[in-house]
């Protein structure tokens, strides 16, 4: 994958601009001029730099042209040397933070698109902690030289000549390594870079954001600058070279954790360590929110409960609001629109929020100051909620699935009410809380929260000019298309409330809600139909649905758009497929008169006439004239909806637990053989040819079960024993390593829009490779046979 910085993400400044905008603004301060001239004169007296021809003299030029830089190292040194003995106290080389490492070909594996390192030279950190989160090691080919990535603070790309091409390259190499350094340790706020292009060099911060970089300056005509650029990054601290001092990295029982320090809304400080990812971006992309999510325990709490911490980036003048900010401006809307005792139990279906905000340190903020005004900076955010829930997406149980939508549209009920919209229903947004993990009824083990409030605001609130928000996999169509599709007769649309512009409205929310169902329901099918049907049949059904499937879960599509315009027990396409994944008169047919139901609110709700006076004034042009929209009072007319929706929903959920009819996940089904991925063939049962076995000949049995008393083997035998068990052995490794990932790859390809990608604990462990190499190693070792 190519890194074209889009316009707006790459910006540049001169040298002395950036030191003020990026570095001195945590507290590094440059050398003064008289200091600097010292040195200088130092340098040329141990001819380290030629003053009569103007160049370093380590650097000398490369055989083939250009520069040779596999003595740089070299050249560190003598700077670094000198700098001691005019500062001694600040530079004092057992003070150094980081070490300069010439590894050419420098490099990781890459597991997902754009986490690739590969750098020259890494200044790397003096005092690492072994491994990340993601566990990255630094390796050069042919060489046993291993750096973990999480502990380098500087990467250095060296080009020998200075041409277009090769500044290409290295601007190409360094943004990638930079992209891998954000994917790779969460503690990164920015990450430093140089790039040499001959005897030219620029300097990179790269945030979430933009990356800034330098104006080229000549090493040999400038030297002090370069003189400031080596001291600076042998010198500089963490927190200078772009790491969040919130963010810690702890081994416990031998396993890489996160350690955070939050403020709660309290004022008090607490410390939550992470037990393992529950949601990260795999595209690793370098400018953008970077939502993470880990599932947390609070430090000091034996025992304690499971919590959760958001982390992510965005932008000053985002048109999204804090979390616990829309929560409360929600809460204060409902507690005015419902009675004391609806608005307690409404409220139970929303988040604890313990913290919210941008990330402080030491009452300041840890983002980069505005020096450059130019600049629109991504500030951290860090959100601490109470509950551990599940979400939708990760929710395989219909009877569970269901009664999660159920509760949701109680909960949209009551916002419509209050006058609010939430405007990102979707399957990563609705979550699921076990209350009581030994109670038998839904009811009583689990309940819904609806989470990711920030787009949440008051339906008199929105205005024309807002972009269309949400996941556009559960988008309602008309938010999408921003316009009103169910204006009716055409000759009178000028009479229409809606006509005069568009706004979102609740009807759109409860639409997300049904996207959710329609989404489960078309990406499973019934396990007694899957055994029933002939497989080539089925595999006809399957691949016809997945097409369709595919069609109306893209938006701006026309099936998609169909799907609600004539939606309803008369949709042939919806009906069809039910029964072919279900069976006939399934109880997921139910879904078509809500479908239905809503199809014909939009068309009574699109309805509402202007009065006769404003219709007057519109035509007149009035700039007096402010055009109203669709009132509640509209909606509360057709509240019935509603209702209707959440009765069916938990018709369908109450089916299921009454019934065991099983459903399986298509992505599960290998389509070669019609069989489900991971499923195991009863074995079959073995008859002794010689009739029944009597008690003398009849196997010993301990308390482990019973096993076959023989004589001891031989070598000959064991060895011929181990070859056998160690083949089929490696043949269950492959076989277990190539289902795994199939599966894999097919889950990610089918979550659309909220879906989460899970990471075990295991990857948080430095000292286990990954299950791959863990599988092809095991192989090897088995394939050697026993030791006799």
């Amino acid at each position: 994958m190519h890194i074209i910085p889009r316009p707006g993400d790459k910006h540049k400044c001169n040298v002395p601009e950036f030191y003020q905008a990026f570095i001195e603004q945590k507290g590094y301060k440059r050398l003064a001029p008289k200091t600097m001239a010292r040195m200088m004169h130092l340098l040329c007296k141990c001819n380290s730099f030629d003053r009569r021809t103007g160049q370093w003299k380590s650097l000398r030029p490369h055989p083939q042209g250009g520069t040779d830089f596999r003595t740089m190292k070299d050249l560190l040194s003598d700077v670094l040397s000198v700098a001691a003995e005019v500062c001694p106290i600040r530079f004092f080389l057992a003070k150094r933070t980081t070490n300069f490492l010439f590894l050419p070909e420098c490099q990781t594996t890459e597991e997902g698109p754009g986490t690739k390192f590969c750098v020259d030279a890494p200044s790397y950190s003096r005092e690492a902690v072994p491994g990340t989160a993601s566990n990255y090691i630094a390796t050069v080919p042919r060489k046993s030289a291993a750096i973990y990535t999480g502990d380098v603070g500087v990467t250095w790309e060296l080009r020998c000549w200075d041409h277009y091409s090769e500044n290409d390259h290295s601007e190409y190499l360094i943004l990638k390594s930079a992209e891998h350094m954000f994917f790779n340790d969460l503690r990164r706020m920015g990450h430093i870079s140089v790039t040499f292009e001959g005897r030219t060099a620029r300097i990179w911060c790269h945030t979430r954001a933009h990356s800034v970089v330098t104006e080229r300056f000549d090493i040999d005509k400038n030297p002090e600058e370069f003189i400031q650029l080596i001291l600076f990054t042998s010198f500089a601290s963490p927190f200078q070279l772009g790491f969040d001092p919130t963010i810690h990295r702890i081994v416990v029982d031998g396993m890489v954790h996160y350690q955070f320090d939050v403020v709660l809304r309290d004022g008090t400080h607490h410390e939550y360590r992470s037990v393992s990812v529950e949601h990260e971006d795999s595209k690793a992309r370098l400018y953008g929110r970077a939502m993470r999510v880990y599932k947390v325990v609070e430090c000091g709490v034996e025992n304690g409960p499971f919590h959760v911490v958001q982390d992510y980036w965005r932008f000053d003048d985002e048109y999204s609001s804090e979390e616990a900010k829309s929560q409360d401006a929600i809460f204060g809307a409902l507690e005015k629109a419902l009675p004391e005792d609806e608005f307690a139990a409404v409220r139970r279906h929303f988040m604890t929020i313990l913290a919210d905000g941008a990330v402080m340190h030491k009452n300041h903020d840890t983002h980069q100051t505005k020096a450059l005004p130019h600049l629109n900076y991504r500030r951290r955010f860090r959100t601490v909620c109470k509950e551990h829930c599940e979400t939708l997406h990760q929710v395989q149980d219909p009877a569970t699935f269901f009664f999660g939508l159920s509760q949701l549209i109680y909960i949209l009920d009551k916002l419509r009410r209050a006058g609010y919209l939430h405007r990102d229903i979707s399957l990563g947004n609705v979550m699921l809380h076990c209350i009581d993990a030994r109670a038998t009824e839904l009811s009583e083990r689990y309940i819904t929260k609806l989470a990711d409030l920030e787009l949440a605001i008051a339906c008199d609130k929105v205005a024309k000019e807002d972009f269309s928000v949400g996941t556009r996999a559960f988008m309602a169509i008309e938010v999408h298309m921003r316009r009103h599709i169910f204006l009716g007769d055409p000759n009178e649309w000028k009479h229409l409330v809606v006509f005069q512009y568009f706004v979102p409205n609740p009807l759109h929310d409860l639409e997300s809600a049904l996207w959710l169902a329609v989404h489960f329901v078309y990406h499973h099918c019934s396990l007694r139909v899957l055994k029933n049907t002939p497989w080539e049949t089925m595999r006809g059904y399957l691949d016809e649905i997945a097409s369709y499937r595919e069609s109306i879960f893209t938006a701006g599509t026309r099936e998609r758009e169909l799907f609600v315009l004539i939606a309803g027990s008369t949709f042939l396409p919806f009906r069809e497929h039910m029964e072919q994944l279900y069976g006939p008169e399934t109880v997921m047919l139910k879904l078509s008169s809500v479908l239905e139901r809503l199809r014909r609110t939009y068309l009574a709700v699109e309805a509402e006439r202007m009065s006769e006076e404003e219709i007057e004034q519109r035509m007149a042009r009035d700039p007096r004239r402010v055009a109203r929209r669709l009132s509640l009072a509209v909606f509360e007319e057709h509240a019935g909806l509603w209702d209707e929706a959440r009765d069916v929903f938990r018709e369908i959920s109450e089916y299921f637990v009454k019934n065991s009819d099983s459903l399986v996940n298509i992505s599960d089904i290998d389509f070669a053989t019609g069989k489900i991925e991971g499923e195991e063939e009863a074995p079959m049962p073995e008859v002794a040819e010689d009739g029944p076995i009597d008690a003398e000949n009849a196997p010993a049995v301990t308390a482990d079960g019973p096993f076959i008393v023989d004589d001891a083997p031989t070598a000959e035998a064991a060895l011929k024993k181990g070859k056998d068990a160690a083949q089929e052995d490696k043949a269950t490794a492959e076989k277990l390593n190539f289902t795994q990932s199939t599966r894999k790859r097919k889950r990610n390809g089918e979550a659309e829009g909220g879906g989460k990608r899970k990471r075990s604990p295991q990857s948080l462990n430095p000292e286990i490779p990954r299950a791959a190499k863990v599988t092809r190693r095991s192989a090897r070792l088995a394939s050697r046979g026993p030791q006799v």
